[in-house]
């Protein structure tokens, strides 16, 4: 799981400003402080994430810290995503409309060649949301790339969705993983 939750929100920014503040927050130890740490995020940090996901979201299954990777910020985790999942030149499909970033977060250090999967009105798209992606469209739109000679290796789909904010139903990414496995 990649959480690429967004970095901006102001609904909590007087809180946040508080605890910030407060004089118990940062702890200047120089043998904590003082060096570099491991490119997965620090130890305390993976195992409170790991206690929190295996309590709150695992299902009875615990989340190994090992298996955690903490990074700062969305474009971090993309250029990371990109680079262990592709090769410079390989195709990239994404919904849109979309956060701006996505495009350029994959561009610009891995070159993908990032591609659109168009999300329409409801009324153009013949569906009863507005701007849903559907297996029907995906697997249209790999056949579309496929024509052109182009194969896709990475598809991103932000959920719930940035900038509309719909949420994707579990049934649906089913959906979607059973076209991406033909």
């Amino acid at each position: 799981m990649v959480n690429l939750g967004a970095s901006v929100n102001s609904m909590m920014k007087k809180e946040l400003e508080q605890r910030l503040n407060a004089p118990d927050v940062l702890v200047f130890k120089p043998a904590q402080h003082q060096h570099y740490y491991d490119f997965t995020g620090s130890a305390p940090l993976r195992h409170a994430l790991s206690a929190f996901l295996s309590r709150h979201f695992a299902q009875g299954r615990p989340v190994p810290p090992n298996q955690l990777v903490v990074m700062n910020g969305v474009t971090s985790c993309l250029n990371c995503l990109g680079f262990a999942c592709c090769d410079a030149g390989d195709v990239g499909l994404t919904t849109t409309p979309v956060y701006g970033k996505i495009f350029t977060d994959f561009q610009e250090r891995d070159n993908l060649d990032m591609r659109a999967l168009h999300l329409l009105p409801k009324d153009v798209a013949g569906t009863t949301e507005d701007f849903t992606v559907t297996a029907a469209l995906l697997e249209s739109r790999l056949q579309e790339l496929q024509l052109e000679g182009k194969r896709v290796r990475l598809i991103v789909l932000i959920n719930p969705h940035n900038p509309l904010g719909n949420v994707c139903p579990s049934h649906l990414f089913l959906d979607l993983l059973k076209v991406c496995a033909r």
